[in-house]
């Protein structure tokens, strides 16, 4: 019989997945369950130009809230905007919140003082593009792409806004059209080596890899050098079975820019997929040592220390990748259904209750608990806690789901809880679900 753990895993994760800005899933490492949009972890990031990596997704950081600008005060300070300035000038006021919010980390906040500052004065330009550039620094290409769209709406010859917009695009399927605004864009610019690389990326997202391919080669061949480019050729050519070729592609980036951790990573995943454990797992390790935020890194280490059978520093990489990402429920369930294999039912619980202190309102967190309860014995519990992710659940997928899993549990259960799950059931028809 499946295990309660083992058919969660099966039965895959609810809720959104998280964005990628890789578009081809070639030599990804073995398959783990997509993820929620993850919570906040500690460290933010500073905005950076979109590269377009077919493999590696950006980092995310704490999801601001959207909505329009208000009245801009700081906890615990006076308003810094002075009433009495033009709308321009308090614009101008905002903005510079803005930057010093950002530089100390406040991100959320930076972002709603750069939104104020575009309601005041909608002749800015430059915000919106910046602010774009956050949202995709955090793993959000749909806010990234009303921000670039913003930005060209002020500035309809911004070429950076619109290469930013169509990789944005890209990421979130709507490929047609990122690749007829980056066509148009290459014809007017057929120098720029950005928009080449960009539409590179649109075409292999939407399944032409011979276009993807011209359109990359195109973007090298075009000054500047960039390792970018060459990295995100190497996974297109890993897309299609071209390993040698992808191989020659990785270490000309790694050798153009030896702190890109992306690299590493694509490198971990080609001797992965070629059965070459170790020398994954070394790669994966020069990937951490460069940005150790990189949880793929942790990932690729994870799971190829698992099928190496080295359960103790498995467990290490697990719980390196939660601390780092607290909110990735996606790595929660990867590694409770680890552990309970392991037989480490307790660190299976503590992981699964993390989940519920992060966000007691949510299907998926309860639904980690029952199953780590299940593999500790605890059938009541269990049932208690796929009872209310069932009922947490807004879409009726989370809710079958739920209803399947308590499915097994019963089935699974020794004949003394045969009355429990009578009056489970009774309850349940009672309440008409």
């Amino acid at each position: 019989m499946v295990s309660l753990a083992a058919l969660f895993v099966l039965l895959g994760t609810g809720g959104a997945p998280t964005p990628s800005t890789g578009a081809a899933a070639a030599a990804k490492p073995a398959s783990a369950p997509k993820a929620p949009a993850p919570a906040p972890p500690a460290k933010p990031l500073a905005p950076r130009a979109t590269s377009p990596s077919l493999l590696v997704p950006a980092l995310p950081d704490t999801f601001p809230p959207e909505s329009e600008a208000a009245p801009f005060l700081v906890p615990g300070r006076p308003p810094a905007v002075d009433s009495s300035q033009t709308r321009a000038g308090r614009a101008r006021t905002y903005v510079a919140i803005a930057e010093g919010l950002e530089r100390r980390g406040q991100i959320s906040t930076a972002l709603a003082a750069y939104n104020s500052a575009l309601v005041l004065d909608t002749t800015l330009t430059g915000v919106a593009l910046h602010m774009g550039r956050i949202y995709q620094s955090m793993n959000d290409p749909e806010r990234a792409a009303r921000a670039f769209s913003r930005e060209l709406e002020r500035d309809p010859k911004n070429a950076e806004a619109a290469i930013e917009l169509g990789i944005a695009l890209a990421q979130l399927g709507r490929e047609d059209r990122a690749i007829r605004g980056l066509e148009a864009l290459t014809k007017r610019r057929p120098g720029d080596d950005r928009a080449w690389s960009a539409l590179g990326f649109a075409y292999h997202a939407g399944g032409r890899p011979k276009d993807a391919e011209a359109a990359m080669r195109r973007a090298i061949a075009l000054p500047p050098d960039r390792a970018s480019e060459q990295r995100d050729l190497g996974a297109l050519l890993a897309s299609q079975g071209r390993d040698r070729e992808a191989r020659a592609a990785f270490e000309r980036a790694k050798a153009m820019d030896p702190k890109d951790a992306a690299v590493w990573i694509n490198l971990g995943n080609l001797e992965r997929r070629a059965g070459r454990d170790e020398q994954a797992l070394a790669a994966y390790r020069e990937a951490e040592a460069r940005d150790s935020s990189q949880v793929l890194a942790l990932q690729g280490q994870a799971q190829t220390l698992a099928a190496l059978g080295r359960a103790r520093e498995a467990e290490a990489a697990y719980r390196r990748w939660i601390e780092r990402r607290p909110g990735d429920f996606g790595a929660r369930i990867e590694a409770i259904h680890y552990l309970v294999s392991e037989g480490r039912s307790d660190m299976a619980l503590e992981i699964a209750r993390g989940a519920v202190r992060i966000d007691a309102r949510s299907g998926e967190a309860h639904l980690m608990l029952g199953v780590a309860l299940d593999a500790a014995g605890d059938k009541r519990g269990a049932l208690q806690e796929l009872r209310a992710a069932e009922k947490l659940y807004a879409d009726e997928e989370g809710r079958a789901r739920a209803r399947q899993l308590i499915a097994t549990l019963r089935a699974g259960s020794p004949d003394s809880l045969r009355a429990m799950f009578a009056a489970d059931s009774v309850a349940h028809e009672a309440r008409g679900q």
